[in-house]
């Protein structure tokens, strides 16, 4: 699974005359800013990786909580039903990639 960054140029309707005064400026601000980026300093991959670590953490601390509460013969409550399904939604959305846009 490679990460691929595809960047796509922006252009903003500068000189269309059905808009307003107001939003042609603030359009004009938004392609100065635009051009003034620089994309060589991505960090999605950061972000996904470190998704990806405190996911496996969550995952790890909520097996251990149910290790625990089967060797202390405690009862299972709603509690933790809950965060079994916090854990289970929140591997879902990292299988997917949401949440980080690559």
């Amino acid at each position: 699974m490679g990460f691929t960054m595809s960047l796509t140029p922006v252009t903003y309707p500068v000189n269309d005359a059905t808009i307003s005064e107001p939003e042609r400026g603030y359009l004009e601000k938004l392609a100065e800013n635009a051009a003034r980026q620089d994309f060589s300093q991505d960090l999605r991959p950061d972000v996904r990786n470190l998704s990806i670590a405190f996911t496996v953490f969550a995952a790890a601390f909520v097996s251990l909580r149910f290790i625990a509460r089967y060797r202390q013969a405690a009862r299972i409550g709603t509690d933790d039903w809950l965060i079994l399904l916090s854990v289970a939604v929140l591997v879902d959305q990292a299988a997917d990639g949401r949440g980080v846009e690559g």
